[in-house]
């Protein structure tokens, strides 16, 4: 079975699935709006999709590719949370739609006597990040300017839940948790 635009979709119809999208969009924040919360703005640093094609002849889906020689489809929506620890960086990533965990990963990369080589861990985040992602996703997250600020990614389709309900935190204490507590805020405000 190929892969659909959020890849794997099995609790959502297409027409479903496109619904969520168009009300997602509805919520993006403006620029203005995200440089008003701290977040970077400016030309966005994710990849641009080069190559839109059809995912099928009976489907209106289009896949979008960073190049020609990657040929997975991004994502359309994703729930991000990013922690900084002692000597670590955790980055999870999940597809709201499916519950599906896409990333995982804690970056680690320690320079010497146990310093956190920041900028190491932070470039490995942006590329598995890259890698699911284009311009084209709309990202949730949950103030989510010390995330993005913090990798250096400038990106132009965000839902922060922290902006949305006037800067509540969520509820739970893990960071997978967390990623998908902000799913359960942002779908109140998709009826």
């Amino acid at each position: 079975m190929p892969a659909s635009k959020s890849q794997v979709r099995p609790t959502t119809t297409d027409l479903e699935h496109q619904t969520i999208l168009d009300k997602l969009l509805t919520l993006c924040h403006s620029p203005k709006e995200l440089a008003e919360h701290g977040y970077p703005v400016g030309p966005p640093t994710t990849p641009k999709p080069k190559t839109p094609r059809p995912s099928s002849p009976s489907n209106d889906d289009y896949y979008y590719y960073d190049s020609d020689t990657d040929t997975k489809p991004k994502r359309t929506v994703l729930s991000v949370k990013c922690s900084l620890s002692a000597g670590s960086l955790h980055l999870i990533a999940i597809d709201p739609l499916t519950k599906e965990p896409v990333i995982d990963e804690i970056y680690d990369d320690v320079l010497g006597l146990g310093s956190l080589d920041l900028n190491a861990c932070a470039e490995g985040v942006r590329k598995a990040l890259y890698k699911v992602i284009d311009q084209e996703t709309i990202l949730l997250l949950h103030a989510g300017h010390e995330d993005l600020g913090l990798l250096g990614v400038v990106h132009g389709r965000v839902v922060d839940v922290a902006i949305l309900t006037g800067g509540d935190d969520l509820a739970g204490s893990g960071l997978q948790a967390q990623v998908l507590g902000i799913w359960e805020v942002v779908s109140r405000f998709l009826k």
